[in-house]
């Protein structure tokens, strides 16, 4: 088997024909299939020197076969029809209708859901009256769990294209469904209450804490691919994470509950009763491959912590934590899995639900990048000492204007050293439309990926696309490459974090630590885009090529009235690797009818709409 590192993912080919696969040969496949004609030296966007320019070689042979990589080009948005694309549907009748076109969204129900993630599962492991198998789902009560809206986009990213063109993603569920204690109170506790609660409920024994309604729910890796016949996101392949020994109280699964008492109390899923902590648990965020392992770096929020795991599907092992990298001043010895402590140890000064969020592997595999999702609350008032506030200062940072962001040597992923901290700075509040600047604490950083020669970047920069969001999502190009590391000895994160504002950190520190960033696209002036509600919480993204990415959210597993998870395809009104080197002049044809903004062509619903294969 011939395997090609492409884009975020590893590219399987069964037979040596994939290396002499001719690009030109896939192109006049592709035009051909879409009414086009085009000259191997054609300069045109539909033509070979596009997509040799565009694409990795090897995708875009492969991916001008199905048509995927045809969203960039402007054969399919100057009104071809998207028939051959997915299936009978029609997305794009004329070029004179440039407005983005969602693919329908009907609800295809899983005769598995929840228990194709975890097999185990069963109804009786429900807290709160949920359903877990079966198809009886319309009438759960609002603060209940169904199998049909299981959520999988708390990380995403490219994990091999196929043979047939046809692509698979990879992707992670966070602890599982949770809701705050307080939240059900209040609703339990409101006049003319709509929601349903047991016989003889007489509301939440407790207004603060987590409840869990399955609380042997185990974190999930999954794999996927993009059903073009029927707009579906298939799920294929998954596995939950699992630990070589069994805790007291638990088994080799390992669960979403708390870790410890720096994290919220958990508890059953109608609050009223309190849960064992798990020092094994995981509240599992963005997941990255590192290329030439069957490993995968995945982050966490609790404590916080960057985990190694195994994502080789075909084994018993896969989902197995190899190694857990937490802050020094914790303390898991009945994990059930191999603990280190090689982060700073202000990193526990996290916030609440906060803590990684984002992670980023570099090309060659011997780098981690790994986001903290937000400000940090500093309760500690040895770091504002240490920045110099004053004794009588308060300030614990919530409204800062950066977050932090920790790169590891992972060339031995079970033996990673911390190399030091960078800072990525969020947009001002009144980039974001806040009407003052305390509301910072609203922004938060939640996927990562390094970029690659496919797009322009030499190995030896540190050239990272952010998703950052609230209200709406922004996808960032940072560039770190100029940014100096801080040495944690001299200026804890915590120290730096509470100065709040960048010109004070720089001033701090003598030296630049941030990133510069460029957008590259904000789902507010995306053609098409509606965010439903909580049901829009984005925290997953994955580019296919120069021109399209897929955007995932996080659907807190239907629970609080939330909608099922989406897979977006959003097609860029720029080229990545443009907007990297501006020199390259990259940019895709707009239509005659021109697409001023960036377009989402296409919707493909997970969730209700999940297929377990």
């Amino acid at each position: 088997m011939t395997r090609v590192r492409v884009a975020r993912g590893i590219f399987s080919r069964e037979d040596e024909s994939a290396k002499e696969y001719s690009t030109t040969n896939a192109n006049r496949m592709c035009c051909a299939n879409f009414g086009v004609t085009s000259s191997p030296a054609s300069n045109e966007r539909g033509g070979t020197s596009y997509f040799t320019r565009s694409l990795h070689p090897r995708l875009a042979s492969i991916m001008n076969t199905i048509g995927l990589a045809i969203l960039g080009a402007s054969a399919l948005v100057d009104g071809v029809s998207a028939a051959n694309l997915y299936g009978t549907r029609d997305l794009f009748t004329s070029a004179a209708t440039p407005a983005s076109v969602l693919v329908d969204v009907t609800n295809v129900h899983s005769p598995n859901g929840l228990q194709t993630l975890n097999a185990f599962l069963t109804d009786s492991e429900s807290k709160n009256d949920a359903i877990l198998s079966g198809t009886a789902c319309s009438s759960r009560s609002f603060f209940a769990t169904c199998f049909d809206t299981p959520a999988i986009g708390s990380g995403l990213t490219l994990h091999s294209v196929a043979s047939d063109g046809t692509i698979h993603l990879m992707g992670i569920t966070d602890r599982g469904p949770n809701q705050d204690c307080g939240d059900i109170a209040d609703d339990f506790n409101t006049t003319g209450q709509q929601y349903t609660y047991p016989t003889g409920f007489t509301g939440p024994s407790v207004s603060k804490g987590k409840g869990f309604p399955v609380p042997k729910f185990s974190p999930t890796i999954v794999k996927g691919y993009l059903d073009k016949t029927n707009n579906r996101f298939v799920l294929d392949k998954t596995c939950n994470l699992k630990r070589a020994t069994a805790p007291e109280n638990f088994t080799t699964d390992v669960t979403g509950l708390p870790t410890n008492t720096n994290d919220d109390t958990p508890y059953d899923g109608w609050c009223r009763n309190k849960l064992p902590y798990d020092e094994g648990g995981q509240d599992a965020e963005d997941i990255q491959p590192i290329p030439g392992t069957n490993y995968a770096v995945i982050v966490d929020e609790y404590n916080p912590s960057i985990s190694v795991v195994d994502i080789d599907f075909a084994s018993t092992n896969c989902g197995m934590v190899k190694v857990r990298y937490v802050p020094e001043s914790i303390s898991l010895p009945n994990a059930g899995y191999d603990v280190k402590n090689i982060l700073p140890r202000s990193f526990d000064q996290r916030r609440a639900n906060r803590g990684l969020e984002g992670v980023a592997v570099s090309p060659d595999g011997k780098t981690a990048a790994a986001f903290m999702q937000s400000c940090m609350v500093v309760t500690d008032a040895t770091y504002r000492t240490e920045a110099g506030l004053g004794a009588g200062s308060t300030e614990d940072g919530k409204d800062c204007e950066f977050t932090l962001v920790a790169f590891l040597n992972i060339t031995d992923p079970l033996n990673a050293k911390m190399i030091g901290t960078k800072l990525y700075p969020l947009d001002s509040y009144q980039e974001w439309g806040f009407t003052s600047f305390g509301k910072m604490d609203r922004v938060k950083v939640s996927a990562a990926f390094w970029l690659g020669p496919e797009y322009g970047v030499t190995n030896n920069k540190q050239v990272i696309a952010v998703l950052e969001r609230d209200p709406s999502v922004r996808i960032h190009i940072a560039d770190f490459s100029a940014a100096e590391y801080i040495d944690e000895s001299k200026n804890s994160a915590a120290s730096l974090n509470v100065l709040v504002k960048k010109v004070n950190v720089t001033a701090k520190l003598g030296f630049n630590a941030f990133a510069t960033k460029k957008l590259v696209v904000d789902t507010a002036t995306v053609d098409g885009y509606v965010a439903r509600g909580e049901g829009a919480k984005v925290e997953g993204f994955a580019f296919l090529n120069n021109y399209t990415m897929v955007i995932a959210n996080d659907n807190d597993f239907g629970l609080e009235g939330n909608k099922v998870s989406t897979v977006d395809i959003i097609r860029l009104n720029a080229s990545v690797a443009e907007l990297i080197d501006p020199t390259i002049n990259d940019v895709p044809t707009k239509s005659s009818a021109g697409f001023a903004a960036s377009t989402m062509v296409a919707l493909i619903t997970v969730g209700a709409t999940f297929v377990f294969a």
